[in-house]
C-alpha cells in the first residue's frame, strides 16, 4: 500500500503502523552522557504524545524507572550501570531492528564554499562556512584558494 506524506505523517501521530523507519539520535561523543532525552524516546508518558519520538509505543514500568535512576543518579558508575540496564531491557524487549549505522553525516553541496580547518565537534557547522566563489567550482580551484594541494574534504 503507498500512502501520500500527508495521510502518512497522520498515521505516524496516530501511531496507526505496524513497523517504521525511523532515525534515533545519535551521540557520537563519548563525553556527551544520556539524559532526560530518554523520556521522550522510550517513557511510558510519551507512548501517546503527539510528535513524541517514542515511534515504538514503548510503555514500560521497568524502562521509566531505569529511566529515572539515570537521570537522578549521582555517580558516572552509577549513571553507567542504570544506561546498561536500560540498554539490556531495551534490547531484551525486541522493540527496535537495527537497520544501519552511518559514522559521518550524507551531505552534497557545491564546491564553492570555505569551510574552517576544525570543525565543530557535534555538528557539521554550515553556519561556520562562507561563500568563496558565486559559481561553483572545480577541486583543483576550490584547493587553489583554500592553498591546499587536495580536494573537497569529506565530513
Amino acid at each position: 500500500m503507498r500512502i501520500d506524506s500527508a495521510q502518512y505523517i497522520n498515521r505516524l501521530n496516530a501511531r496507526d503502523y505496524d513497523m517504521i523507519v525511523v532515525t534515533l539520535p545519535k551521540n557520537g561523543n563519548p563525553i556527551i552522557s544520556p539524559g532526560r532525552e530518554l523520556y521522550n524516546l522510550y517513557g511510558s508518558q510519551s507512548a501517546t504524545e503527539v510528535g513524541s519520538s517514542n515511534a515504538m509505543v514503548l510503555r514500560n514500568p521497568a524502562v521509566d524507572t531505569l529511566i529515572d535512576g539515570l537521570v537522578s543518579a549521582n555517580t558516572r558508575n552509577d549513571m553507567v550501570t542504570y544506561a546498561r540496564a536500560l540498554d539490556r531491557v531495551l534490547q531484551w524487549g525486541y522493540y527496535m531492528i537495527p537497520n544501519y549505522y552511518s559514522k559521518g553525516t550524507p551531505l552534497v553541496f557545491a564546491n564553492r564554499f570555505g569551510m574552517p580547518a576544525v570543525a565543530p565537534i557535534y555538528d557539521v557547522g554550515l553556519e561556520t562556512w562562507w561563500q568563496i566563489s558565486p559559481t561553483p567550482l572545480t577541486n583543483a580551484q576550490a584547493a587553489a584558494l583554500a592553498g591546499k594541494t587536495t580536494a573537497a574534504k569529506e565530513h
